[in-house]
This record gives C-alpha cells, structure tokens and sequence, in this order.
C-alpha cells in the first residue's frame, strides 16, 4: 500500500517520503527540532521519552531513532497509517484523537510532546493544547509547527506562480500571532519560535531567495521579509505553571 486513502490530512506517499528527495525534503523539517530537543535537555537528551501526535507515516519518529533516541511514542486516529508507519519506525505506537480528552497513554509520561503540521486540521486546535499538558512530565516541553499564513501564503492561489494548498482539511490556518495567543491563553510560556524550514507558497521566487540567503551566508529563517516565505511557524512551549506562573 503506497498511501492510506482513509487519511485525508496526510498528503505524502509511502513512495514520495522514501524517495532521496522525500528524505532531504523531511531531514530539512525535522533535524533542526532534534537539535533542539538535544540542545534543551542537554546530556539527559538519550532518557526522554517522546510522544509524537499526528505520525503521518512516522517520518519523525524514524529520525529519532537515527539520531539514537529509545523511548518513542506515537499516536494517530488512523488505523492503516499506524500499519504503514511500522515499516519506517519501531516506535510504541496506539490509536487516539487529540479531542478525546483521555489519550492512549499513561498521564505525565513524556518530557517532549511533538506534533507537526496537525493543529490546523482540528476543528478546535485548543484541544491539543489543554489536553497535551497532561501527559507531560514536570519541565517536559511541546515542539510543534503550522503553515505559515503571513502576505506569501495569500499568493499561493494566484494562477501560475502560486502553489494551491488542496488539502480539504486545511481549516484552521492562522497567522503566527493566532497561535501565540492561543498558548498563552491555554496557560503555556513560549521558550521559542520561528519559520521554518522550507521556502515555499509560490514558485521561482523562494529559490531565488534562498541561494542569495546562502551566497551572502545567511539562515533564511532569520531573515525578514525572506523568512515570511517560509512553509512552517513553529514553536517550543512549556506550562506555565513549570516555574510557578499561572
């Protein structure tokens, strides 16, 4: 089976995420958070336990495993994705909503939470925020991105230089500001955020962009007005109530 027809929110391909260009398009989207899980946690980074929610095919989990880390969770709502992932990672993975409020694991296991490209096809992307928190444990942090929607994803539907976002389950896509609200109000602090990592939304122009970005040595996440171009907004956040705030 090359894809599960009964997820909708899952664009990619068994044989497109397994492909060279499907790997360096993943390796580009994912290492830049295992750096970053590596860098917070410092030397205890090989003890985590990770839960992964939204697997897609668990593309992220299997890059896990490569960079050594042991104790990984997933969960996805959809029963022939959770088949399919086992090919590609030998993570702990169960069946669950993010609505449900009861998940299919122990409350308070986890020190990272991660979730990718999932908040924008809930119907009430609250949901994921009030129930994540508890299964984290005390410090445990949540990593998890969200297209971009800043002036270049507007583009996206002009005819010939835009790329159309087809994706039915697109229905909660939000600008930056939308999601940094709505973690402050569910009672989280933000420990970090950016965009990243792929240019993207329209044709021709973000390449052009990223080889000026390299030429003149930049990181064209750190740009501005370049770094609007970018596919994802992502963030790390942390309960508030970690270092007794609300």
């Amino acid at each position: 089976m090359d894809k599960d027809i009964n997820n909708r929110t899952f664009s990619h391909s068994v044989s497109v995420i397994s492909s060279p260009s499907g790997k360096k398009f993943f390796r580009e989207k994912f290492y830049p958070k295992i750096e970053m899980i590596k860098e917070h946690f410092s030397s205890e980074w090989y003890k985590l336990h990770i839960l992964d929610v939204g697997i897609g095919y668990g593309g992220f989990l299997s890059f896990l495993e490569e960079n050594g880390f042991k104790y990984l969770y997933g969960m996805d709502p959809f029963p022939e994705s959770l088949e399919m992932s086992k090919q590609f990672t030998r993570a702990v993975l169960k069946r669950g909503r993010i609505e449900e409020p009861e998940w299919p694991f122990p409350e308070g296991l986890f020190d990272v939470i991660t979730s990718f490209d999932v908040v924008e096809h809930l119907e009430h992307p609250e949901d994921f925020f009030v129930n994540a928190r508890k299964y984290l444990k005390p410090g445990g942090i949540i990593i998890f991105s969200t297209p971009n929607k800043q002036f270049p994803y507007y583009l996206r539907s002009v005819p010939g230089i835009g790329i159309p976002d087809n994706n039915p389950t697109h229905i909660n896509v939000h600008p930056p500001k939308y999601w940094i609200q709505l973690v402050e109000i569910n009672g989280y602090r933000t420990l970090k955020k950016w965009k990243g990592e792929h240019l993207t939304h329209i044709k021709f122009i973000p390449d052009v962009l990223k080889r000026i970005c390299k030429f003149f040595g930049k990181d064209h996440r750190d740009v501005p007005f370049i770094n609007l171009f970018e596919q994802s907004f992502c963030m790390v956040i942390q309960p508030q109530n970690v270092y007794g705030g609300k």
